[in-house]
């Protein structure tokens, strides 16, 4: 059972957006099979036209949730019989003129006086009639400023029709099909796919472009689209109603997504195959090759992966991997300083290499003489050199020709001398690998100044800067204290104090920086001299060109 009375008088507060009431209008025009459509506003007045095949009964004009169209458009459609009492709502009077004749009604009295609402047919026209269909309304004061909006008479220019507002013509929109990479089909329908990640179906339906028989369905307001698809035939998604501002998520979206996801495949595929050694090569030999090309190669290849099966992914002919150094830095890394690796058929190694630490009990809470991959929270403790411990990473699915090969590398410890206790504990070492080869420094950090750091170093410790570099981005640095470069230069203030402190050196700029006020530079001095007593005081310095006195207190 409905209400009829209290639904229409509460009819109103199911619009929004007086300038959609366009749409649905020309919408309709477009069913009646139009190709012109006007419309002219001017003081309050709102006038529309088509060329339709016009109304022989104006009944379904007044019965709200009943049209008239054919049955092809009823079942593709799916109308919903809203459309111009949403004009309704937002007039005072209205006059509808067609093959039927001329109606004119008070919109108000139509609404929420069910008397007036079922005499109403008694006021046509019937020698008052035209072809085609046209609308005078008065609109209300309150909606008045909404209905020329410019981005809704723009959006009429994706209707099949000749468009007109005051006069203007609407240029016609079309999807281009350059900004695509495939153009098909689905259930008689054109379809066009950029090559890219489109996401589950929730992000799918978001980032789907609708062109819904003239209605643009656009949900976030995008003019560039992953994936778009121009209806003209048929019902291959479901528009929300009334709006049909959105795609319903239902079973229509999850096998269009499906088609989707097979295309990008089948495109995918073919385009990775068909490049050849060298293009790999460079990609991943070059450091900024990688980066401009990421998305011709590894993009596509991560599209491939999201929205391929496994049998799509044991096709390629080549996979890229990216290569992480997790001993390096633990921070976001800039793209320049990623590397990848190439495996192919020919070569279907993969390598991931790990690492165990040994003579480490010192700093070990508790005591363990080997630090092996095991070890909880290891990566993001121990800093080493660049290009020590490399690993690629295993994306979810890999071609099945690949191989992945898992090597452990070895670092033992060999302390030298005594340990130096500053804002870190300083510590000389011999670092060696299980090759033979050894490192100049390793870092070990458990957290910003937790009292278990140490800084191992083969000769100068001040090598180690790198690593700390690393540290303090990962560490150190906290978005909730200073700016980044007032923490880092307290942090690199207490790591030279520490330095200067285990090697006895200071450095000649900060001893002699004060010369800087009088123009000397003092990487040129090579003398000083005091002379004079308390107050009065002559200092003399000799450069490496010329001398220079001057007076202090």
């Amino acid at each position: 059972m409905i209400n009829e009375q209290r639904l229409f008088s509460l009819i109103e507060y199911f619009f929004k957006e007086p300038s959609g009431v366009l749409k649905e209008l020309a919408q309709n025009a477009t069913r009646a099979g139009a190709s012109r459509f006007g419309v002219t506003y001017d003081n309050g007045i709102l006038t529309v036209e088509d060329n339709g095949a016009g109304i022989a009964d104006p009944r379904s004009l007044l019965v709200l949730a009943e049209s008239d169209w054919s049955d092809e458009v009823e079942k593709d459609q799916n109308p919903a019989g809203w459309g111009l009492f949403f004009l309704y709502c937002m007039s005072d009077s209205i006059e509808l003129t067609s093959r039927f004749g001329t109606l004119k009604m008070d919109c108000d009295r139509f609404l929420k006086d069910a008397a007036y609402r079922e005499g109403v047919l008694a006021a046509v026209d019937a020698g008052a009639a035209s072809e085609g269909f046209s609308i005078r309304a008065e609109i209300k004061s309150g909606v008045r400023d909404g209905i020329l909006k410019e981005s809704v008479t723009a959006s009429l220019g994706w209707f099949p029709l000749d468009v007109t507002v005051n006069g203007e013509k609407i240029a016609r929109n079309s999807i281009d099909a350059e900004k695509y990479d495939i153009v098909t089909a689905y259930e008689g329908n054109d379809v066009y796919i950029k090559a890219k990640d489109i996401g589950g179906q929730d992000q799918f339906a978001l980032g789907l472009f609708v062109n819904w028989y003239g209605f643009g369905i656009n949900p976030r307001g995008w003019r560039s689209w992953d994936v778009a698809i121009d209806v003209k035939k048929g019902a291959p998604l479901t528009p929300v109603l009334p709006y049909r501002s959105e795609v319903k998520n239902d079973d229509k979206l999850k096998k269009f997504h499906a088609f989707v996801e097979k295309k990008l495949a089948e495109y995918v595929l073919n385009r990775l195959n068909s490049l050849d050694d060298k293009a790999y090569a460079e990609f991943a030999g070059n450091a900024l090759i990688a980066v401009t090309r990421k998305n011709d190669i590894l993009g596509l290849q991560n599209v491939l992966i999201n929205h391929g099966v496994q049998e799509d992914v044991d096709r390629l002919e080549r996979f890229v991997v990216r290569i992480n150094e997790p001993f390096y830095s633990n921070s976001i890394r800039d793209d320049y300083n990623v590397t990848y690796a190439v495996a192919s058929r020919k070569n279907p190694e993969i390598l991931i290499e790990t690492l165990s630490v040994e003579g480490t009990a010192f700093f070990l809470p508790d005591g363990a003489d080997v630090m092996t991959e095991e070890d909880e929270d290891l990566e993001y403790c121990v800093f080493l050199p660049s290009g020590v411990i490399k690993r690629a990473l295993i994306p979810s699915k890999l071609p099945g020709w690949v191989r992945v090969k898992e090597v452990n590398k070895t670092l033992t410890i060999v302390t030298e001398g005594p340990c130096h206790d500053g804002t870190m504990k300083w510590q000389k070492a011999t670092l060696r690998m299980d090759d033979g080869s050894t490192l100049n420094s390793l870092v070990y950090s458990e957290s910003s100044y937790s009292g278990n750091e140490w800084v191992f170093y083969a000769q100068d410790p001040s090598g180690a800067w790198n690593e700390l570099e690393n540290v303090f981005s990962a560490h150190y640095y906290s978005e909730d204290g200073n700016d980044y470069d007032t923490q880092r230069d307290s942090f690199v203030a207490d790591i030279e104090r520490d330095i200067t402190d285990i090697t006895g050196c200071y450095s000649l700029l900060k001893l002699l920086n004060g010369f800087r006020d009088v123009r000397v530079d003092p990487y040129t001095i090579r003398r000083i001299e005091i002379e004079g007593g308390e107050g009065n005081k002559t200092v003399k310095v000799t450069t490496d060109k010329e001398v220079f006195a001057f007076n202090a207190a």
